[in-house]
């Protein structure tokens, strides 16, 4: 009717900390704006701002606890329906609490408001503030939905697109250790198949729900035994793992395309081969994983290494905002990359 996006995509979440914040926020701007813009209403800038604030937090503050918990009714109303009932429930409660300040004030000769200020001069004011407080509030929680799921479109692409896929070449010389192992050693070749659908089934459900630590480190073994029946002695393997931190949940594919990234570009080049290292440790709140390898002393083109890492690093960001980083470290001869996440669920 309106041309409204659906309710759920604007109606914010009036129950978490920042929303009630930037309410709050919001209205103390308002009442700034209002008291401070010229006028020609008696009485102290200090006192107008402070007699202001505490009702414009008392009218946004009562306005948002109403909203949260109407919320789940709101979500299934028609858009148009839910804009009227949420403007409504502020203009009522507005109303309701500038008259009953100013019916107080007067009885009890607080003169916290101007006499020269009627009663129905300032309700209606009041209830015209909390109107476009409202309007303000809910283009901007709509305008941060819009940007949020944008950002979580490009990222499940990318996910979709770079993460969600093992490359070609692995593919490639898999099936032919498949080929070359099935008429000497057939149980060995099952081994290796299963251990491929494994990696695939992963990938295919790489932007679906956080998993543990354990099955993360599962597909890395596996990957790495199909590796090593590849390459042979020159790929070595140390891990050094807390098993206390097996159950932690970690994003689908976070260490894997790393560990693929050790040895396609560390040490596949190098003729004698090298060590990759696998370390998982707590250090207070926080868990780190961190995967690193030798590299050659000039190291070819690195194309698609550095997407893996910004993929990763954009999942991580998602998942966990400021509280994750992904950081890169080159010593000679050697190639690090870390990662840093909090020690909870997702």
């Amino acid at each position: 009717m309106f041309g409204l996006p659906p309710t759920a995509e604007w109606l914010p979440e009036f129950c978490r900390a920042p929303t009630v914040f930037a309410v709050m926020l919001l209205a103390e701007l308002v009442v700034l704006v209002a008291v401070l813009a010229p006028h020609s209403a008696s009485g102290s800038s200090l006192s107008a701002i402070t007699t202001g604030s505490v009702l414009a937090q008392w009218i946004a503050l009562s306005s948002v606890g109403s909203l949260c918990a109407l919320r789940p009714r709101l979500l299934i109303l028609p858009a148009p329906v839910a804009l009227g009932a949420v403007l409504g429930v502020v203009l009522l409660t507005a109303f309701a609490l500038s008259w009953l300040s100013i019916t107080f004030d007067r009885g009890l000769g607080m003169d916290l408001v101007p006499e020269g200020v009627a009663t129905q001069s300032f309700v209606l004011g009041s209830v015209a503030l909390a109107l476009l407080m409202s309007l303000m509030g809910l283009r901007y929680g709509y305008m941060h939905v819009q940007w949020r799921a944008q950002v979580e479109a490009k990222a499940r692409a990318e996910v979709d697109a770079l993460t969600a896929r093992i490359r070609p070449h692995f593919l490639f010389n898999s099936m032919n250790t498949v080929a070359g192992l099935v008429r000497i050693d057939a149980d060995r070749a099952e081994q290796v198949i299963e251990d491929l659908s494994e990696l695939f089934r992963a990938a295919l459900s790489a932007g679906a729900e956080p998993h543990s630590l354990e099955r993360e480190l599962e597909l890395c073994e596996r990957y790495l035994d199909i590796e090593q029946l590849r390459i042979g002695e020159r790929l070595r393997v140390r891990w050094l793992v807390d098993d206390a931190l097996l159950d932690e949940h970690v994003l689908p594919l976070l260490l894997q395309p790393l560990v693929e990234n050790a040895v396609y570009h560390g040490i596949q080049p190098l003729p004698e081969g090298g060590e990759v290292l696998i370390a998982v440790q707590r250090d207070g709140p926080t868990l780190q994983l961190a995967v690193s390898n030798p590299m050659p002393e000039t190291p070819a083109p690195t194309r698609g290494h550095g997407v893996a890492l910004k993929n990763i690093e954009q999942r991580l960001a998602l998942a966990f905002g400021p509280q994750a980083r992904l950081t890169v470290s080159r010593t000679p001869g050697r190639y690090a990359v870390r990662i840093e996440q909090p020690m909870r669920g997702l």
